[in-house]
């Protein structure tokens, strides 16, 4: 039997106690709330699986707490509850997103059936979703495209690294592609069966890092009302890629190297070690060695991360791969572009590099099919010069922007920044 965590909220004492003493009998873990505010609070500090409310309580009612649960998390289901005279309540609840209703006196085998159907609803929500990233992986995310010796080298990197249990230092300008990177890495390795956990370094707290990535004991600090997996944990027996590395703390930096050096950890508030059984790609666009010279990042650390470093050229450097590039970007409806379309691509500096083309492609795909309203049209050179902004009229802008010939979409624009930052 499949449990759950449930948060029962009702502001009668003795029907919360009468579902919990049901729901608990058949396994389930059960928390309670006498109100919608405090449900909402629970809510902020627990993942429930399901959530189980009264329809008519003073404050803030079932329906209302409804709308904000599924406003924070739209797949979390709601059962409402229902006294005598509130059907219409809770056919507005059903509206509102609500999985089903239970009418008061709560018989006990209809609160069970409902219970495991939403328990069961969760389970093939996850499901769905494992199957979306599996069918993503199947439709080549992880394939590496290009025909340069520059691009040859990188894949011959990959099938050399792959193998070994060796930590991975991927580097390259942003839109080279070094997430793709770093999964064909895990998918050719002996742990490809194992989980692949990415963690974005930035968009840590710091002072919730260490955490993050080594779990905590419920009670071991200030908010810490659960125990909490860390990523190397969540990472056994599979590939840990620790994305924009360069922007670790260096208080964090030992940490990291600590674990990196004897493979051992804690949980904090555990006295225990643990033994981290994982393989470790680190992902940076930033300059390391100059951020070790500058005392901005460990160089043990740095030595410990690039035992095999690859390097990501960026697509200016390799303009032969423009062409299988935009093959396989493009929509097998699209025509293949012909040498004059492929030229104007070439003669482009890609400051965003693959994620840029990849952008353009799809940007002038969708101005080739609206033009005519029924589906793709050839690409030729003149549309791509008017969405690279150098065609009739385009150019430099007055003010002397830079950036004025890529016209104002903000992403292609941030892109072109982050390129020149990187070249200054």
């Amino acid at each position: 039997m499949t449990t759950a965590k449930i948060l029962v909220v009702d502001d009668e004492a003795y029907v919360r106690d009468s579902i919990v003493a049901l729901l608990e009998a058949e396994g389930h873990t059960v928390l309670t709330a006498a109100d919608g505010e405090s449900a909402r609070e629970r809510a902020a500090e627990h993942a429930f699986d399901l959530v189980i409310t009264d329809l008519q309580m003073p404050g803030i009612d079932g329906l209302s707490l409804l709308e904000a649960l599924r406003a924070e998390e739209p797949d979390l289901p709601v059962v409402v509850i229902t006294g005598v005279g509130t059907v219409e309540g809770a056919v507005a609840a059903i509206q509102a997103g609500a999985l089903d209703f239970i009418q008061k006196p709560v018989a006990a085998d209809r609160l069970l059936l409902v219970v495991a159907r939403a328990i069961e609803r969760g389970s093939l929500l996850a499901e769905v979703q494992h199957l979306r990233h599996a069918v993503g992986d199947l439709r080549g995310e992880t394939t590496i495209v290009g025909d340069s010796p520059a691009i040859v080298a990188v894949r011959e990197g990959i099938a050399r690294a792959a193998p070994s249990d060796a930590t991975v230092l991927v580097t390259g300008e942003s839109g080279t592609g070094k997430e793709l990177v770093a999964r064909a890495i895990h998918r050719h390795s002996e742990r490809a069966d194992g989980p692949l956990v990415l963690v974005n370094c930035a968009a840590i707290p710091e002072t919730l890092f260490e955490s993050e990535l080594f779990g905590h004991r419920r009670g071991s600090f200030t908010g810490a009302t659960d125990d909490r997996v860390g990523r190397f944990a969540e990472a056994s027996g599979g590939t840990l890629v620790l994305d924009e590395i360069g922007t670790l703390h260096p208080g964090l930096q030992a940490k990291l190297l600590r674990v990196l050096e004897s493979g051992e950890y804690q949980v904090i508030g555990d006295p225990r070690v643990r033994v981290a059984d994982v393989r470790v790609v680190a992902v940076t666009n930033e300059d390391l060695p100059a951020r070790v010279a500058d005392g901005a990042f460990r160089s043990d650390l740095y030595y410990r991360l690039a035992v095999y470093p690859i390097d990501i050229p960026p697509l200016r450097d390799r303009l032969d791969d423009v062409a299988p590039l935009a093959d396989h970007f493009l929509p097998a409806a699209v025509p293949t572009l012909d040498d004059d379309a492929l030229g104007v691509l070439r003669a482009y500096d890609w400051p965003g590099n693959v994620r840029e083309l990849k952008n353009i492609l799809e940007r002038v795909v969708l101005i080739a099919g609206g033009a005519r309203g029924d589906g793709p049209l050839p690409i030729d050179a003149a549309q791509l010069e008017r969405v690279l902004g150098r065609g009739v009229g385009s150019g430099i802008s007055a003010g002397g922007d830079p950036d004025a010939a890529l016209g104002l979409d903000l992403k292609v624009r941030t892109e072109a920044l982050e390129g020149r930052l990187i070249r200054t």
